[in-house]
Parts: C-alpha cells; sequence; structure tokens
C-alpha cells in the first residue's frame, strides 16, 4: 500500500471519528480498525527502509564497478573526451547512487515520525476505551491528524531514480562533461610532482610560472579549448589571487613567490589557477556555440560577463553570480577529489 492510500485510510477513520456520539461497539471497532491501519504502515515502513537499504548498496557497488572501468578507459585513451561509455556509466551510476540515498534517507525520516505515534497510540487506547468521549475523540483525532500530516510530507511517492534522471534531464551532458573534466584534473594533479611542497620550494619563482604555464596546458586539454598565457602580477593584497582578462590569466605575484606550504600552494596558487582556467572555458563557450552541452547555461554566462559585478562593486553580488559560483565550484571539487585520491595511496 502506498502512503497516498494509507493517508486516505486515516482521512477515512478520521471521518468515523467524528460521527461518534457514544461508547460501545462503534468507539472499539474504530480503535480495532486505527491499530490494523498502524501494524499494516510500521510492516510496509520496514520492508520498504530495508529494500532502500539493499538498492543502494547496489547502486554503490555498481558506482564502484563503473568508477574502476572508467580508470582503466582513461589510463589506456587518456586524451579522450568525455562521450565515451565508460564516462556515461560512472555518472548513470552515480545518479542511481544518489537516488537510492535519497530514498532511504526519506523513509527512515518517515519511520521515525511514525513509529512513537503508533507506539504512543497503542499505549493509551485501552485506556481511552474506559474514560470519557471527548478525551477519546481528542486522542483519536490528534493521532490521524498526525499520521496523514507525516505521510503527507512523504507525498508524491516518485520513485528516486526518476527523479533524479527529472532532475538532470536537459543538463545530463554538460554535468557529465563538468564532472570528466574534474575527475581528469585531480587525477592528473594528484600525481604532478611540482606542486608538492617539498618540490615546489625548490623552484624559483620563474620555474614556478614554468610549473603553473604547464598545469594551465594540461587544464586546456582537458577543457578541449586554446590554451592561454599565465602571467604574474603585482596586486593590492593576498586576497586579490588572480583574473583573467583577454585570453590571458594573472595571478599574485606575492602569492607565487611566498607560497610554501600545502596549504598555500593548493588555495593561493593552485584554486586560482584552476577557477580562472574556468572562466577561460567559460568565455570560450559563449564565443563558440555549441561547444558547451549547455546552451542555457552558457547564455546565463554570457548575459552575466555583460552585467559582471567585481567584488570592490558588492562582494555579495560578486559572489553569488553564475560565472562565479561555477568556477568556484570547479576549482573546489578537484581540490576536494585530490584529497581524496590522496587518501587511496
Amino acid at each position: 500500500m502506498s502512503s497516498s492510500a494509507h493517508v486516505k485510510s486515516f482521512a477515512q477513520l478520521a471521518d468515523l471519528v467524528a460521527g461518534l456520539r457514544g461508547f460501545g461497539e462503534a468507539l472499539a471497532q474504530i480503535m480495532q480498525a486505527v491499530l490494523h491501519e498502524m501494524a499494516h504502515l510500521a510492516e510496509e515502513l520496514w520492508e520498504r527502509e530495508r529494500h532502500c537499504q539493499r538498492e543502494s548498496e547496489l547502486a554503490q557497488e555498481e558506482l564502484r564497478r563503473g568508477q574502476r572501468e572508467f580508470e582503466l578507459h582513461s589510463r589506456s585513451e587518456p586524451r579522450l573526451r568525455p562521450e565515451g561509455e565508460a564516462a556515461a556509466a560512472v555518472w548513470q551510476a552515480k545518479m542511481h547512487w544518489h537516488a537510492a540515498q535519497a530514498e532511504l534517507a526519506k523513509v527512515q525520516r518517515l519511520r521515525v515520525k511514525i513509529v512513537p505515534v503508533i507506539a504512543a497510540f497503542k499505549q493509551h487506547a485501552r485506556q481511552l476505551s474506559g474514560g470519557s468521549l471527548p478525551a477519546a475523540v481528542a486522542f483519536l483525532n490528534q493521532t490521524l491528524a498526525k499520521l496523514q500530516l507525516y505521510l503527507g510530507e512523504a507525498l508524491p511517492e516518485q520513485n528516486g531514480v526518476e527523479q533524479a534522471e527529472e532532475k538532470y534531464s536537459g543538463n545530463f551532458w554538460y554535468q557529465l562533461d563538468f564532472d570528466f573534466q574534474v575527475y581528469k584534473a585531480a587525477e592528473f594533479l594528484s600525481h604532478f610532482e611540482e606542486i608538492k611542497p617539498q618540490v615546489w620550494l625548490t623552484l624559483s619563482l620563474e620555474q614556478r610560472v614554468h610549473v603553473l604555464q604547464r598545469l594551465e596546458y594540461q587544464m586546456s586539454i582537458i577543457q578541449n579549448r586554446p590554451t592561454v598565457p599565465v602571467e604574474l602580477r603585482e596586486m593590492p593584497s593576498p586576497n586579490f589571487k588572480g583574473y583573467t582578462y583577454g585570453q590571458t590569466i594573472y595571478l599574485n605575484l606575492a602569492n607565487v613567490r611566498d607560497s610554501a606550504g600545502e596549504e598555500a600552494i593548493l588555495n593561493l596558487v593552485l584554486r586560482t589557477l584552476l577557477h580562472e582556467g574556468r572562466h577561460v572555458y567559460q568565455i570560450h563557450a559563449i564565443l563558440h556555440l555549441g561547444f558547451s552541452p549547455d546552451a542555457k547555461m552558457v547564455a546565463i554566462w554570457e548575459h552575466n560577463f555583460k552585467n559582471y559585478h567585481t567584488a570592490v562593486d558588492d562582494f555579495e553580488d560578486y559572489w553569488r553570480q553564475p560565472v562565479e559560483v561555477d568556477a568556484r565550484t570547479y576549482a573546489g571539487k578537484i581540490i576536494d577529489y585530490m584529497f581524496e585520491k590522496a587518501q587511496e595511496y
């Protein structure tokens, strides 16, 4: 029985309670009917949670298997774009796993709310049968109202995978391309020795610029766009980390020169390079229609660049605008995934 069917049953029982005029068989029958419906509901919730748990485990295994196959595919043909079946399989598996996790969490939240209501009703039902009619009616109404409310919050009952597919419809290839770029970038960077503190510290400023240019070249290959120059500029403070102007990425000279520890290298230098490289990708997508899989997103970027807010004008507007959110998310995911890869070794 679905949540909507249980809601209907409890609503019908509430109508019967409203028609009570005294005790006797009518009240006893309603009490028994409520207990019967509750027993079915509790059993179904447990079964549904076990089913969702199994689905989540299967989806997770599917994702792990897809990732292993994708890694083998990527190592054998590292320069391929993400249209391959292995990349699509990984994203599909990821979507199924997130949907299964979401469905499991929803069922668990519902059960945590419903079980105490059922327990309280079982505990007080017999006592109320011998008490006053108003007290019994009030308790029944309160119990049935809670059950209808909690079950109603769980509607509409749509399969989790269908919800995920609907969420990403029209945006599937864009998200796949985004995830592919993040994966390939993190995979490359996690093995790039020159950005590790013990090596970075030994490099001169000129050598560091050369390393950053090599990184930009590799990112441009992954993003399938032209490589742009990376240059250093004096900036007012470390908080001014960098910017993209024309076809050039400018980084804060002091941050590149003075960065020493892992945190400074990753956050002041590498994250900024990745962030600004994503802006280059956005601009390339605007200038070459059809390059990005998502025309709507490109239109949003174009409108944003034409109405761009600098951090000096209004920091909150700057922080929230689409091109900055996208670039910030992109760079952040690569850094996060690098840490995940590092923990595997």
